[in-house]
């Protein structure tokens, strides 16, 4: 029970984070990696026990936003008390007093309660005591309080090591910045020639998808112009995007963007925006997308909007969950997009390899 309970703790420590962002204007970095790092439970015992109040605690007291404090979360909820001494408690009401704001009387707020936690995702097994891959919502659950993990994961064993892969994405992105627009981009040969040296490298035309030529490539790609630059200052972590909207607008971007042949266009469509829109859009494949969300094969080839739905939806809840703009830099790190694609590559292969270690 107490398990479901520190599950819920950390899902309301992430939506105080969010909730400071989007009404106080303040981006509690530091917090956000505590709780990613240490937990919630662990980041809300460290900052109430300190005997001065943590920077993210100041800058809310300027705001006049102590309510959207650890401390307000934990002195105002009774629901939190039994996952805290009475000391604690005590002095997380004592500070807030201190700085003039009373608490209001603790009451037991509604939670809403995810389908499965942290741990029994990570319980999950199959026959012979073989992890099975864990469903949509409990990898989710699983990305987003382990983020930082997942993504180390990565780093230390990237499965893309074929030459181009990195160096030809890292090539586009670079570009990409410098021209500063999707319309400016396409229209500019090396960007578009870095591209499709790009996606030739990810595995875009080779088995049952053909690549166009690199003219009709180009052809495509302008002819869809207007529908990228009405995107292109959308960004995934965005709380006030509308999700639906977004996701549908790209959707129909990607489905009739020409430049495979193949009818399932979700993997090179999103490979290619991805370059065009890296703010906005996570590619997507086979081999990691498609087991993260759990989908058979026949599900992925011909329900591909169903699919891109429930993906774009997820990798927003991931973004605003996880802020992926700190961890972007060189190398794969190229974009807060490929970010979360990182992370979501590191949490299969660690399944994949616990699969095989016990099997």
């Amino acid at each position: 029970m107490q398990d479901h309970l520190c599950n819920q703790f950390d899902a309301a420590m992430f939506e105080i984070y969010r909730r400071a962002k989007l009404e106080a204007d303040y981006k509690a970095t530091i917090f956000l990696r505590m709780i990613n790092d240490r937990g919630g439970i662990a980041t809300a015992k460290y900052l109430i026990n300190s005997p001065t109040p943590s920077d993210g605690y100041t800058h809310l007291y300027e705001r006049g936003r102590l309510d959207l404090t650890v401390e307000a979360m934990v002195a105002e909820n009774a629901k939190w008390h039994e996952l805290f001494t009475g000391k604690e408690v005590v002095a997380a009401t004592s500070r807030l007093k201190k700085y003039g704001y009373s608490p209001r009387t603790a009451s037991v707020p509604t939670v809403v309660k995810p389908k499965m936690n942290v741990l029994d995702a990570r319980n999950s097994t199959g026959r012979g005591g073989v992890p099975k891959i864990a469903n949509r919502e409990s990898n989710i659950a699983l990305l987003i309080a382990e983020f930082p993990r997942y993504l180390r994961i990565f780093e230390h064993n990237p499965p893309f090591r074929r030459y181009g892969q990195l160096e030809y994405h890292v090539e586009t992105i670079q570009r990409r910045r410098e021209l500063g627009s999707t319309a400016k981009a396409a229209h500019d040969h090396q960007f578009l020639a870095a591209l499709y040296k790009t996606l030739r490298a990810w595995g875009i035309g080779a088995r049952a998808s053909k690549l166009r030529s690199f003219d009709d490539f180009v052809s495509a790609l302008r002819a869809k112009n207007s529908e990228m630059i009405a995107l292109e200052d959308k960004v995934i972590d965005d709380l006030q995007m509308n999700v639906n909207a977004t996701g549908q607008q790209l959707w129909r971007l990607i489905n009739t963007l020409d430049i495979a042949a193949n009818d399932a266009r979700i993997v090179a469509g999103s490979k290619a925006l991805h370059h065009l829109l890296p703010d906005l859009m996570v590619p997507m494949d086979r081999a990691y997308t498609q087991k993260f969300f759990g989908w058979q094969n026949p599900t992925f080839q011909y329900g591909q909007e169903a699919c891109f739905a429930q993906a774009f939806a997820s990798f927003v809840q991931i973004a605003r969950r996880t802020d992926p703009e700190q961890y972007v830099g060189s190398g794969w790190h190229s974009s807060r997009t490929k970010v979360i694609d990182n992370a979501l590559i590191g949490l299969i292969s660690d399944q994949q390899s616990a699969a095989q270690f016990r099997s």
